[in-house]
Formats: structure tokens, sequence, C-alpha cells
């Protein structure tokens, strides 16, 4: 019987001394994804899954990069695109093209063709607004945004502090080229705040502080979810712009051939299917989509990316114009 205790217990500590953890850095609203996907990929895999956050993405990054080769992360979950040419000049992340990289649906959504970051979701912006308040709000282009009717009616978040406040310039960039400075010092007369988050500008918007805010096109479907009906509208400036959001191995990790099959998950159907009810976006690759997302709205068209736009400048011209 001792013997037989001895064994089950050699046989245990086995199995604790060869699992393997991977360690995910990420923003702190990835939480509820993993907590749905963990336990799947552990038992598929054998490998443990711990994510730590860091408050929102560009936190995630700084702290990677001062971390160094010391750092303890395996895989970081959540880079902008717009981050890209600067995350490849710093030389953290390890070249790996996904066996299923083909299961995307939209080439358009893979920024990155030499595959240090691999997409994991998107979403358009967009803004919501009261129509009760407001009225009805037809198709429109971005510079009828800065007419008399929008004054003082806008909320927008900083692209200073905030991912979405970013898509946005860089899409008034992509829309009008050197004239998105001209745009910017019309468009201030229509702004009420800038906010340094979403969730400072919701809140306020919430509260009846200004009409309209800068959102996603994904708000309606969060409403239906949540309270069974669609409180506000949504309407998105043609051609529209969609932030993808992306994965990376970092090139320091000991643990790089399970953070490979982590990233050949996470295009999975496992992974993908608990993306829209968590993180609010669109699955990269064909899963079927919650009831919900049929109030989400997406452009009809969608402007061209540069990734090489000096963001620095970018943001320079901006306060120019604003400030």
């Amino acid at each position: 019987m001792k013997k037989a205790i001895l064994v089950v217990f050699i046989v245990l500590m086995i199995g604790v001394a060869f699992s393997k953890e991977l360690v995910v850095y990420s923003y702190d609203s990835l939480i509820p994804l993993i907590d749905e996907i963990k336990d799947d990929f552990t038992e598929k895999t054998g490998i443990d899954l711990s994510l730590r956050t860091f408050g929102d993405s560009g936190a995630v990054y700084t702290k990677i990069l001062s971390e160094g080769e010391n750092t303890e992360c395996d895989v970081f979950i959540g880079i902008d695109s717009l981050m890209i040419e600067s995350a490849k000049e710093a030389g953290i992340f390890l070249q790996y093209k996904p066996k299923n990289i083909s299961d995307v649906v939209d080439e358009n959504l893979i920024v990155d063709s030499d595959y240090y970051l691999i997409p994991f979701d998107y979403g358009p912006i967009a803004f919501i607004y009261n129509e009760d308040e407001f009225g009805k709000i037809d198709d429109l282009s971005l510079e009828d945004l800065t007419s008399e009717r929008f004054s003082k009616s806008i909320i927008i978040e900083d692209p200073r502090t905030s991912s979405t406040g970013l898509s946005f310039l860089v899409w008034s960039y992509l829309l009008l080229g050197d004239d998105y400075i001209d745009f910017w010092k019309s468009f201030k007369n229509s702004l009420l705040t800038i906010t340094m988050g979403w969730d400072d500008a919701f809140q306020k918007f919430e509260m009846g502080e200004a009409p309209i805010m800068l959102s996603y096109g994904t708000d309606g479907a969060y409403s239906f979810e949540y309270y069974g009906g669609v409180e506000y509208k949504t309407f998105i400036p043609e051609p529209g712009y969609v932030q993808i959001e992306n994965a990376g191995i970092i090139k320091y990790s000991k643990n790089q051939e399970e953070a490979k099959q982590f990233i050949e998950y996470m295009l999975s159907e496992n992974f993908q299917k608990h993306v829209p009810l968590t993180q609010w976006m669109f699955p990269v690759i064909d899963v079927e989509l919650p009831e919900s997302f049929n109030y989400a709205k997406r452009p009809e068209k969608i402007i061209g990316e540069d990734y090489n736009i000096d963001i620095e400048d970018l943001i320079d011209g901006w306060e120019s114009a604003i400030y």
C-alpha cells in the first residue's frame, strides 16, 4: 500500500516538474477572454497559462521594453497595428508564421507580412449618439463633422493616451493627408471635451454631457447583449477605419515552442469564438457570431493603412491644431 502511494506521489511530482507555464502580458480587459479559454488550452496542450495585466496596451509595451531580456513575458497580446513598426525596430519579437494563418478571413488584417505580430481581433472606429437628443444623423464624411450643427456636441479620446483617439487621428490623416491639421483646427469647435480614455468618455456621454462620442461599431452589440435593446445609434463616416489588435512572441522567451502553440491556438475556433462577447471586437477567423452582433456596424469601405506613419509627428501636428 505504501509503495502504491509512493508511486502515485512520484507520478504527480514528475507531472509538476515537466509542466510548462506560459506567461502572457496584456491589458486588463483581456482577463474575461483568458478566463474563457485557459482551461481548454491547458487540456489540449498540457501548458499552464498565466496572465499578467498592466493597465492598457501602451503600459504593457513600455514594461516589456524596460524589462528587456530579463522579462518573464512569453507572449504579448493586444499590441495595436499602429505600433508595429516601432515594435519591429525595438527588436523584441520573434518571427513566426502560424500554420493556420490562412484561416484569417481577410488578408488585409495581416498587417505584418514578416509575421512578427499576428492579428487576433479587429473593430471599426465609429461614433455613437443619442438620437432623441441630437436627431438622426445620415451618412456623412469626416469634414461634415466640422459643421455648425455639431458645435460643442462631441466627446473624443486623447490620441496621446488612448488607442481609440489615436486611431481616429490616424484615420483623419489617411483621409486628408497633410490637410488633417486644417481639419482639426475646424473640428475642435465641434468638441465638448477630450478625455484620457474610452471609459472616461463613455461616463461623460452616459451622463448626458454631450450627445455624440467617439467609440466602436460594436457598441450596438454590447447594448443589445446586456440591455436587450440598442439605446444609442451608430454612424461611421466613409471610408471607415478598422483598428486591428495583434499578438507576438517575445524573442527572450524561454518557452518559444509553447508560445508558438499558443499563437496557433489563438487563431482556432476555440479561442476566436470568445472574442465577440469578451473583447467586443470581431474575430479574425470565420466563426458564428452571437445574435447581438447583428446590431454591430461595419463600414462599407475601409481606408487603406500606412504603417510607416510617424506617430510623433502626427501628434505634434494635432497638438498645434488643438492648442
